[in-house]
């Protein structure tokens, strides 16, 4: 099995009440080091107290304001510095990867065959109804959001492949998942892992999505409208707003391929303070331990 360490390197931007529940999901699939970029020294603040129980985390803010662009670069000097041999995984606040085949055999078998990335797709976890509920910090993600849907690709109209792993290179686009995609940092160009059925479970369908993404439709529509193609997500904010007006402010699952997923991936228990009824193993909130490779 594949021992060499596991690096992580996310964006926080906010959204500060999903960061316990993700630093201990990647914890228990045996994340060895979290490389964290805060876009201001107050969501950093904020951060602290989740970060603070973790020994291995490597915490910076930006040093120019928050931009998209400034994020892709960020990121790529944060894999250079931190990670340049290492394994990386590279998901949003708002995602915890499920891995098919089990991740350590991937990595295994990705070293044997000189990939050096891995590839998956969204999968958007929204309520029963619909609803953009409130977020719940004392609540296991699973169990609030019960159901998948096609939200990404059928209400905002955007990307669900993605890079979810690196080594050695750091992507241009985290959308672009085809061999040779366009890179920012790295010696040699992407190859992607095939045969692998990897999904980021997508936890963005709160009430603070109809928000952010509003803001993001005005924050980038110039750039947008001059024609700058880091700016290809502007009309998703748009989409949205135009979806949930045309039904009674809930996304309309039963239009998107609604499916019941009654499963909780955490393995080792939920941070303190978190509850869940899914499943026996969940009966116990744990904090960060044991950072041996996951599954």
């Amino acid at each position: 099995m594949n021992s060499q360490p596991l690096h992580l390197l996310v964006g926080l931007q906010g959204d500060m009440h999903l960061l316990p529940q993700f630093l201990l999901y990647y914890c228990q699939r045996g994340v060895t080091l979290f490389v964290v970029h805060a876009c201001t020294g107050e969501v950093l603040e904020a951060a602290r107290p989740a970060l603070r129980d973790y020994p291995h985390v490597v915490a910076q803010v930006w040093s120019t304001p928050y931009d998209w662009q400034r994020k892709l670069q960020v990121e790529a000097d944060g894999l250079a510095k931190h990670s340049a041999g290492r394994w990386t995984l590279l998901p949003d606040l708002d995602e915890l990867w499920e891995f098919e085949p089990p991740l350590p055999e991937q990595l295994e078998r990705a070293d044997a065959a000189n990939c050096n990335a891995l590839r998956g797709r969204f999968l958007d976890r929204v309520t029963e109804g619909g609803a953009l509920p409130e977020p719940d910090p004392t609540r296991c993600l699973f169990e609030a959001f019960p159901y998948t849907a096609e939200v990404t690709s059928r209400v905002i109209r955007g990307a669900t492949a993605l890079t979810a792993a690196v080594r050695g290179w750091a992507p241009a686009n985290r959308h672009a998942t085809h061999d040779g995609a366009g890179q920012l940092w790295g010696a040699r160009p992407p190859r992607f892992l095939p045969g692998t059925n990897n999904r980021a479970h997508h936890f963005k369908w709160s009430s603070r999505a109809k928000a952010r993404m509003a803001e993001r439709a005005a924050r980038y529509r110039e750039l947008y409208e001059a024609g700058d193609p880091a700016y290809f997500f502007w009309p998703e904010g748009l989409c949205l707003q135009e979806h949930l007006s045309q039904h009674g402010g809930r996304l309309d699952v039963a239009h998107l391929g609604r499916e019941h997923d009654g499963r909780c991936l955490f393995t080792q228990g939920h941070p303190a303070g978190v509850s869940c009824s899914l499943c026996p193993s969940c009966s116990e909130s744990s904090g960060p331990s044991g950072y041996g490779r996951g599954g």
